[in-house]
């Protein structure tokens, strides 16, 4: 719409001001409301960010709060899927997955939000904490999803792997533990050559998080990537 109407940015801005004020007080009204309210974010953040930057902010303000219950707290971080990964925003999700008593699934989603696009250091960061982090369902998780990218064939997480080589020039990840007690990023990629055209590849992946109480899987996530004739890598479903 706002490619297409661009003298219509007004009703774009009225949208922005309706989901600031569903938003507003760090993300402590209704928990429904505010959870499908940040879903919308999410979906129409990159525009939303050109037009208005407080939208941006005030999702910042509720991924610090830790008012909100965890799902909307979770939500938050995911709305910012679709944003420019700034230094505001990456500090942020940094410092959030750097929080060690904040809970797990919400260091992990900030976690997966920073890889989007991290810079040298904060891929620095993430792997010096590694080797002391106390909670395992944390470090096995994302000695993992660190090991996948080291093996991954993408053309286009080639940048991400040379970030994470060089990281990890002089120390080593974690060992991996058991499959049917520790969260664990599970990722599968193929990369096929045609002749005259474009690579064509393929990855599945997965994320399987356990609640540390009791090892039961708490949450999971199957998402499937396409990238063929030299497009965008488009994902076919999460």
């Amino acid at each position: 719409y706002h490619r297409t109407n661009p003298t219509g940015s007004q009703d774009l801005l009225e949208i922005a001001d309706y989901l600031l004020e569903q938003i507003r007080d760090n993300c402590t009204g209704n928990e429904d409301h505010t959870y499908l309210s940040l879903r919308v974010i999410g979906n129409i953040g990159r525009t939303m960010e050109q037009l208005t930057p407080k939208l941006t902010s005030s999702v910042l303000k509720c991924i610090k709060s830790t008012q909100p219950p965890l799902l909307i707290q979770k939500a938050a971080i995911q709305a910012s899927r679709k944003v420019e990964l700034g230094d505001q925003v990456r500090e942020v999700l940094l410092q959030t997955f750097l929080d060690n008593v904040s809970p797990g699934e919400k260091r992990l989603a900030a976690y997966l939000m920073l890889m989007r696009a991290p810079s040298q250091s904060d891929i620095n960061k993430v792997t010096q904490l590694l080797p002391g982090e106390k909670n395992e369902q944390v470090k096995n998780f994302v000695a993992s999803h660190l090991a996948n990218i080291l093996h991954s064939e993408e053309s286009y997480i080639q940048e991400l792997k040379k970030l994470v080589e060089e990281a990890l020039k002089n120390s080593q990840l974690p060992t991996i533990m058991d499959f049917k007690k520790f969260s664990r990023n599970y990722h599968f990629s193929k990369s096929i050559s045609l002749p005259s055209l474009d690579p064509v590849s393929t990855t599945i992946e997965g994320n399987l998080i356990f609640d540390p109480n009791n090892y039961l899987p708490k949450e999971s996530m199957l998402k499937t990537t396409l990238r063929v004739f030299g497009f965008a890598p488009a994902d076919l479903f999460e």
